[in-house]
Protein backbone atom coordinates (compact mmCIF):
# COMPACT_ATOMS: atom_id res chain seq x y z
CA UNK A 1 0.00 0.00 0.00
CA UNK A 2 1.37 3.02 -1.16
CA UNK A 3 1.07 6.81 1.38
CA UNK A 4 -1.65 8.05 -0.92
CA UNK A 5 -3.46 4.85 0.02
CA UNK A 6 -2.66 4.92 3.32
CA UNK A 7 -3.84 8.68 3.69
CA UNK A 8 -7.20 7.79 1.90
CA UNK A 9 -8.08 5.07 4.58
CA UNK A 10 -6.86 7.54 7.43
CA UNK A 11 -9.23 9.94 6.04
CA UNK A 12 -12.30 7.41 6.03
CA UNK A 13 -11.79 6.17 9.25
CA UNK A 14 -11.76 10.04 10.69
CA UNK A 15 -14.95 10.82 9.46
CA UNK A 16 -16.63 8.03 10.27
CA UNK A 17 -14.57 8.79 13.89
CA UNK A 18 -16.26 12.12 13.68
CA UNK A 19 -20.00 10.91 12.90
CA UNK A 20 -19.74 8.44 15.87
CA UNK A 21 -18.57 11.41 17.81
CA UNK A 22 -21.50 13.15 16.99
CA UNK A 23 -24.05 10.26 17.26
CA UNK A 24 -22.67 10.10 20.71
CA UNK A 25 -22.88 14.08 21.75
CA UNK A 26 -26.42 13.50 20.36
CA UNK A 27 -26.75 10.54 22.82
CA UNK A 28 -25.48 12.33 25.72
CA UNK A 29 -27.68 15.23 25.26
CA UNK A 30 -30.89 13.13 25.51
CA UNK A 31 -29.85 11.15 28.27
CA UNK A 32 -28.93 14.67 30.11
CA UNK A 33 -32.59 15.67 29.18
CA UNK A 34 -34.25 12.47 29.92
CA UNK A 35 -32.55 13.24 33.11
CA UNK A 36 -33.68 16.37 33.73
CA UNK A 37 -37.25 15.92 32.67
CA UNK A 38 -37.39 12.51 34.95
CA UNK A 39 -36.85 15.35 38.50
CA UNK A 40 -38.34 18.19 37.48
CA UNK A 41 -41.56 15.89 36.95
CA UNK A 42 -40.70 14.13 40.34
CA UNK A 43 -40.52 17.41 42.06
CA UNK A 44 -43.16 19.19 40.22
CA UNK A 45 -40.57 21.90 39.60
CA UNK A 46 -42.31 24.90 37.48
CA UNK A 47 -40.26 28.31 36.52
CA UNK A 48 -42.62 29.84 39.18
CA UNK A 49 -40.61 28.36 41.81
CA UNK A 50 -37.41 28.93 40.59
CA UNK A 51 -35.43 32.29 41.41
CA UNK A 52 -33.24 33.20 38.80
CA UNK A 53 -30.22 34.82 37.45
CA UNK A 54 -31.42 36.46 34.68
CA UNK A 55 -34.04 39.63 34.36
CA UNK A 56 -34.57 43.27 34.35
CA UNK A 57 -34.86 43.44 38.53
CA UNK A 58 -31.83 41.42 38.81
CA UNK A 59 -28.54 42.81 39.64
CA UNK A 60 -25.86 41.18 37.56
CA UNK A 61 -24.35 38.29 39.59
CA UNK A 62 -20.48 37.36 39.44
CA UNK A 63 -20.17 35.16 42.14
CA UNK A 64 -22.57 32.44 43.87
CA UNK A 65 -21.67 34.50 46.83
CA UNK A 66 -24.11 37.22 45.67
CA UNK A 67 -26.27 35.09 43.99
CA UNK A 68 -27.17 33.56 47.59
CA UNK A 69 -26.77 36.69 49.15
CA UNK A 70 -29.44 38.34 47.01
CA UNK A 71 -31.88 34.98 47.46
CA UNK A 72 -31.40 35.47 50.96
CA UNK A 73 -32.62 39.16 50.63
CA UNK A 74 -36.01 38.18 48.71
CA UNK A 75 -39.09 38.53 50.78
CA UNK A 76 -40.82 35.22 49.47
CA UNK A 77 -38.69 32.43 49.16
CA UNK A 78 -38.52 29.62 46.52
CA UNK A 79 -37.60 26.00 46.66
CA UNK A 80 -35.36 26.18 43.44
CA UNK A 81 -32.58 28.62 42.17
CA UNK A 82 -30.89 28.31 38.78
CA UNK A 83 -27.08 28.87 38.45
CA UNK A 84 -25.45 28.41 35.09
CA UNK A 85 -28.46 27.01 33.57
CA UNK A 86 -28.93 24.01 36.36
CA UNK A 87 -31.48 24.30 39.21
CA UNK A 88 -30.69 23.59 42.60
CA UNK A 89 -32.60 23.53 45.43
CA UNK A 90 -32.30 26.97 47.25
CA UNK A 91 -32.08 25.49 50.63
CA UNK A 92 -28.79 23.85 49.79
CA UNK A 93 -27.36 27.14 48.13
CA UNK A 94 -28.26 28.67 51.37
CA UNK A 95 -26.68 26.41 53.50
CA UNK A 96 -23.33 26.58 51.65
CA UNK A 97 -23.16 23.31 49.11
CA UNK A 98 -24.16 23.17 45.64
CA UNK A 99 -25.25 19.52 44.89
CA UNK A 100 -24.38 18.06 41.54
CA UNK A 101 -27.82 18.38 39.72
CA UNK A 102 -29.37 17.00 36.51
CA UNK A 103 -31.79 19.53 36.87
CA UNK A 104 -31.44 21.68 33.77
CA UNK A 105 -33.61 24.81 33.74
CA UNK A 106 -34.42 24.35 29.99
CA UNK A 107 -35.85 21.65 30.55
CA UNK A 108 -38.35 23.32 33.33
CA UNK A 109 -42.01 23.95 32.27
Amino acid sequence: MDTAELKAQVAVREREIDRLRALNAADRAEVSRRESTAVIRAHGITKAQVFTTDGEDRPWFGHLRSYVAWIKEQPTRLPWAEWNGHVYSTDSLLAGHMPETPIRYEDVP
